[in-house]
Protein backbone atom coordinates (compact mmCIF):
# COMPACT_ATOMS: atom_id res chain seq x y z
CA UNK A 1 0.00 0.00 0.00
CA UNK A 2 2.83 2.45 0.74
CA UNK A 3 4.39 1.90 -2.67
CA UNK A 4 1.00 2.45 -4.30
CA UNK A 5 0.53 5.68 -2.35
CA UNK A 6 4.04 6.86 -3.23
CA UNK A 7 3.48 6.12 -6.92
CA UNK A 8 0.14 7.89 -6.74
CA UNK A 9 1.82 10.95 -5.22
CA UNK A 10 4.30 11.20 -8.07
CA UNK A 11 1.61 10.52 -10.67
CA UNK A 12 -0.88 13.05 -9.31
CA UNK A 13 0.94 15.98 -7.73
CA UNK A 14 1.43 17.83 -10.98
CA UNK A 15 -2.05 17.14 -12.44
CA UNK A 16 -4.58 19.97 -12.62
CA UNK A 17 -7.13 20.03 -9.83
CA UNK A 18 -9.95 19.11 -12.27
CA UNK A 19 -8.98 15.42 -12.21
CA UNK A 20 -11.18 13.13 -10.15
CA UNK A 21 -11.54 9.47 -9.24
CA UNK A 22 -8.47 7.30 -9.72
CA UNK A 23 -6.64 10.22 -11.36
CA UNK A 24 -6.58 12.20 -8.15
CA UNK A 25 -4.81 11.50 -4.89
CA UNK A 26 -7.49 10.80 -2.31
CA UNK A 27 -5.54 8.75 0.21
CA UNK A 28 -5.67 10.49 3.57
CA UNK A 29 -2.70 10.40 5.89
CA UNK A 30 -3.70 10.02 9.52
CA UNK A 31 -1.15 9.86 12.30
CA UNK A 32 -3.15 11.63 14.98
CA UNK A 33 -6.90 12.17 15.16
CA UNK A 34 -6.44 15.70 16.51
CA UNK A 35 -4.52 16.83 13.43
CA UNK A 36 -6.66 18.22 10.59
CA UNK A 37 -7.27 15.90 7.67
CA UNK A 38 -4.54 16.18 5.03
CA UNK A 39 -3.97 14.81 1.56
CA UNK A 40 -1.05 15.60 -0.70
CA UNK A 41 -3.43 16.84 -3.38
CA UNK A 42 -3.96 19.90 -1.16
CA UNK A 43 -0.47 21.04 -2.09
CA UNK A 44 -1.57 21.49 -5.70
CA UNK A 45 -5.22 22.52 -5.31
CA UNK A 46 -5.79 25.99 -6.74
CA UNK A 47 -7.13 27.44 -3.49
CA UNK A 48 -4.26 25.90 -1.49
CA UNK A 49 -1.37 26.88 -3.79
CA UNK A 50 -0.34 29.78 -1.59
CA UNK A 51 0.31 27.32 1.23
CA UNK A 52 3.14 25.46 -0.59
CA UNK A 53 5.76 28.25 -0.26
CA UNK A 54 4.85 28.60 3.42
CA UNK A 55 5.31 24.86 3.96
CA UNK A 56 8.72 24.99 2.27
CA UNK A 57 9.73 27.98 4.42
CA UNK A 58 8.59 26.12 7.57
CA UNK A 59 10.54 22.99 6.60
CA UNK A 60 13.66 25.06 5.90
CA UNK A 61 13.27 26.90 9.20
CA UNK A 62 12.94 23.63 11.12
CA UNK A 63 15.92 22.14 9.25
CA UNK A 64 18.07 25.14 10.15
CA UNK A 65 16.93 25.35 13.79
CA UNK A 66 17.55 21.64 14.30
CA UNK A 67 21.16 22.03 13.15
CA UNK A 68 20.79 20.36 9.75
CA UNK A 69 22.67 21.72 6.74
CA UNK A 70 19.98 20.89 4.17
CA UNK A 71 17.67 23.33 2.45
CA UNK A 72 14.81 22.96 -0.01
CA UNK A 73 14.49 25.39 -2.92
CA UNK A 74 11.65 27.76 -2.04
CA UNK A 75 10.49 27.87 -5.67
CA UNK A 76 10.17 24.11 -6.12
CA UNK A 77 6.99 22.35 -7.15
CA UNK A 78 5.01 20.07 -4.85
CA UNK A 79 6.49 17.05 -6.62
CA UNK A 80 10.03 18.39 -6.17
CA UNK A 81 9.28 19.07 -2.50
CA UNK A 82 8.25 15.45 -1.92
CA UNK A 83 11.36 14.16 -3.72
CA UNK A 84 13.80 16.59 -2.06
CA UNK A 85 12.37 16.05 1.42
CA UNK A 86 12.50 12.28 0.88
CA UNK A 87 16.18 12.55 -0.10
CA UNK A 88 16.97 14.63 2.98
CA UNK A 89 15.21 12.18 5.29
CA UNK A 90 16.98 9.24 3.64
CA UNK A 91 20.39 10.92 4.09
CA UNK A 92 19.63 11.67 7.73
CA UNK A 93 18.51 8.07 8.32
CA UNK A 94 21.73 6.75 6.79
CA UNK A 95 24.29 9.22 8.11
CA UNK A 96 22.91 11.33 10.96
CA UNK A 97 20.18 9.62 12.96
CA UNK A 98 20.58 12.05 15.86
CA UNK A 99 20.10 14.90 13.35
CA UNK A 100 16.86 13.26 12.23
CA UNK A 101 15.72 12.98 15.86
CA UNK A 102 16.57 16.66 16.40
CA UNK A 103 14.55 17.58 13.32
CA UNK A 104 11.58 15.53 14.47
CA UNK A 105 11.80 17.10 17.92
CA UNK A 106 11.79 20.55 16.31
CA UNK A 107 8.81 19.58 14.12
CA UNK A 108 6.98 18.16 17.15
CA UNK A 109 6.89 14.64 15.73
CA UNK A 110 7.00 12.08 18.54
CA UNK A 111 10.07 9.85 18.54
CA UNK A 112 7.71 6.97 19.29
CA UNK A 113 6.22 7.26 15.77
CA UNK A 114 9.69 6.92 14.26
CA UNK A 115 10.53 3.96 16.47
CA UNK A 116 7.27 2.22 15.50
CA UNK A 117 8.21 2.55 11.84
CA UNK A 118 11.77 1.24 12.20
CA UNK A 119 10.75 -2.30 11.19
CA UNK A 120 9.74 -1.12 7.72
CA UNK A 121 11.95 -1.48 4.65
CA UNK A 122 14.25 1.51 4.11
CA UNK A 123 12.19 2.77 1.14
CA UNK A 124 8.89 2.43 3.00
CA UNK A 125 10.38 4.11 6.05
CA UNK A 126 11.64 7.07 4.00
CA UNK A 127 8.31 7.43 2.23
CA UNK A 128 6.25 7.24 5.41
CA UNK A 129 8.50 9.70 7.24
CA UNK A 130 8.32 12.10 4.30
CA UNK A 131 4.53 11.99 4.37
CA UNK A 132 4.52 12.42 8.14
CA UNK A 133 6.76 15.51 7.93
CA UNK A 134 4.66 17.02 5.14
CA UNK A 135 1.51 16.49 7.13
CA UNK A 136 2.96 17.98 10.29
CA UNK A 137 4.39 21.02 8.50
CA UNK A 138 1.14 21.53 6.57
CA UNK A 139 -0.71 21.45 9.87
CA UNK A 140 1.54 24.16 11.35
CA UNK A 141 1.08 26.42 8.34
CA UNK A 142 -2.65 25.73 8.10
CA UNK A 143 -3.22 26.54 11.77
CA UNK A 144 -1.13 29.70 11.53
CA UNK A 145 -3.07 30.89 8.46
CA UNK A 146 -6.40 29.98 10.02
CA UNK A 147 -5.67 32.15 13.04
CA UNK A 148 -4.77 35.22 10.94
Amino acid sequence: MVITLWEEIHNNLDKPSGHTGSQRLTQKINCNEMIPSFSLSQLTDTKEKEILPNIIMQINKDLQLSGNQYEIDEKCTAQQLVADLGNIIQKLLQTDFSGLLNLFYRMDIPESLLLKMMNETPDDLTQNLTLLVLKKEWMKVWLRNKNL
